[in-house]
């Protein structure tokens, strides 16, 4: 199964808005402010254990209208999708963790959750009444902070919301959410053998060589890593006793003070004793970087984005722990699901292409079932496929979604092919920029921004892109904008083309094969209709 799409509304900068997803990555795009992050802060409100359930005034979306607030209060609805995956075995506790949630029992079977925060219906009479006499939106928002906010209730539905079916604990934990956003301390999270995540990877990965040993039954290796376990516990008895004999003499005078101050009685004396477990090993455990030359040095002297992308691996490892039935039994996840925030934030642009490939070896290992990221940089949307990327965009103060790789359709395969080859870091700019100026070549695109320097109208200060096609390729990338199909970006684009004039020899004497047309100045264009035939680009006639 996987998560094919949200719907949300009035959440934060969202008014109502549905976003289709599908299985493996999804890249969500688009320029500051467009809501990618709001849209991970959804889906963590509905996975995350952890998440804060109740919310805030500031929660809201602040585009309605005072004539909806005076009608009724204000409403959060968060409702995700999910859709059984196309090879996905029946027999799996994928559905049976759904099976209370399901909406369409034929296959491809589909379940729902949805979340809701809003005021109880006891309430709102009194709601009513109260703003019915205000005279702008921000009375009616003070109102709702101080007399009503309180009152406020967060439920979430399973299934048809209509029935109103609680989530039941046990099958929302089934799904593993990992969130990483965009300002996160990885040397905190990390590092030390006592912070839970490492000591769980290493728990799980010790051993690992019987463990993952498929040449031998369940129960060999139940017997190797008992025997491992037993010479451990014999090893570490023998550490224990060698630190009490080298205690002896010093334990008696330690001990000595007890009997001055009365500690000792009735024929009892405090002693040392103790044992030692794996578990309690590992936290003298650091990650370490090992050099060529043998040097080591601790992984805090490493650089932010390096530490970042082991911290993602490490996050992985755990993922792929938590979800082993044999080693977790039925406390073992279902769903691992990934969400990382602006990966960018700490690695350079080949360093971004490498974690895109890192991901999607992860996803076809089935180390983590779907993942979700957000980005602003075109390094990421170029190394992404185009059916990967979610296009978020705003137009007229509201949230948009397109979906660059369904805008084609299949009689526009060798469109997709081209946009997806040269969709560069550089071209890719043209799925963020408000407005898009496509020109042929290098030199327009210098030109461009000076022209508009001279008219004193910068084009970065009106978040204009010149994207340079390299020839007379622009029909490919207009797919992308065509604002009468579905999924497209609604955006302004304008086409400069070359006039590329050209002319050729009238034919004389009858003869009937006509000559080539050859390349001339545009001051001689139309000049000589009585001898020459004139040509032009007419690349662009078709374009609307």
């Amino acid at each position: 199964m996987y998560i094919s799409g949200i719907e949300i509304k009035n959440f934060r900068s969202f008014d109502n808005i549905n976003v289709e997803f599908h299985e493996g990555i999804n890249v969500l795009i688009g320029h500051n402010n467009s809501g990618k992050s709001n849209l991970l802060r959804a889906l963590a409100i509905i996975f995350d254990s952890s998440v804060r359930k109740q919310l805030s005034v500031e929660d809201f979306n602040n585009s309605l209208t005072i004539e909806s607030l005076k009608r009724e209060s204000p409403k959060i609805v968060i409702s995700v999708r999910i859709t059984q995956s196309e090879n996905e075995n029946l027999m799996t506790d994928e559905l049976v963790t759904v099976s209370n949630w399901l909406t369409r029992l034929k296959e491809p079977y589909e379940a729902k959750i949805q979340y809701e925060f809003f005021l109880p219906i006891s309430e709102e009479k009194n709601y009513i009444n109260i703003v019915s006499k205000a005279r702008s939106t921000e009375e009616i928002w003070n109102i709702i902070r101080s007399q009503f906010i309180r009152l406020y209730i967060n439920k979430t539905w399973v299934g048809n919301p209509e029935n109103q079916s609680p989530v039941d604990n046990d099958s929302i934990n089934k799904f593993d959410f990992q969130f990483l956003d965009a300002i996160r301390d990885v040397e905190r999270d990390m590092f030390s053998g006592k912070n839970t995540l490492l000591k769980n990877v290493i728990d799980f990965f010790i051993d690992y060589d019987i463990k993952s040993d498929k040449s031998i039954t369940e129960e060999e290796q139940k017997r190797k890593l008992q025997e491992r376990k037993d010479i451990f516990s014999t090893n570490s008895h023998e550490l224990i006793k060698t630190i009490q004999e080298r205690l002896d003499s010093g334990n008696k005078e330690i001990l000595s003070y007890t009997d001055g101050i009365g500690a000792s009685y009735d024929k009892s004396t405090p002693d040392f004793e103790g044992n030692i477990t794996e578990s309690e090993i590992y936290s003298v455990l650091q990650l370490i970087v090992k050099q060529e030359t043998g040097l080591t040095i601790p992984i805090t002297h490493n650089g932010l984005g390096y530490n970042n992308l082991i911290f993602m691996a490490l996050l992985l490892a755990k993922m792929q722990v938590d979800s082993d039935g044999k080693f977790l039994g039925s406390n073992a996840k279902v769903f691992p699901i990934l969400a990382i925030e602006e990966p960018e934030a700490h690695l350079h642009p080949t360093m971004q292409n490498e974690f895109i490939k890192f991901l999607k070896n992860n996803i076809n290992n089935r180390k983590v079932k779907q993942i979700f990221i957000t980005s602003h940089s075109t390094h990421i949307s170029s190394a992404t496929d185009l059916d990967d990327i979610i296009c978020l965009y705003t137009n007229n103060n509201k949230r948009n979604v397109s979906y660059p790789g369904k805008v084609f359709g299949e009689n526009k395969i060798k469109s997709k092919k081209y946009v997806q080859r040269f969709l560069d870091a550089t071209k890719s700019n043209m799925l963020f920029a408000e407005k898009i100026i496509f020109v042929e070549g290098i030199a327009e695109q210098l030109l461009l921004y000076v022209f508009a320097d001279y008219l004193n109208k910068p084009l970065e200060k009106h978040h204009v892109a010149v994207i340079n096609v390299g020839g007379r390729y622009f029909e490919h990338f207009l797919h992308l904008f065509d604002s009468n199909n579905k999924g497209t970006i609604d955006r302004k684009i304008s086409c400069i083309t070359d006039l590329d004039p050209m002319r050729r020899k009238k034919n004389e004497n009858g003869n009937k094969k006509k000559n080539s047309f050859k390349a001339c100045y545009p001051f001689e264009y139309n000049t000589n209709l009585d001898e020459f035939d004139y040509s032009n680009n007419t690349s662009m006639v078709s374009v609307k």
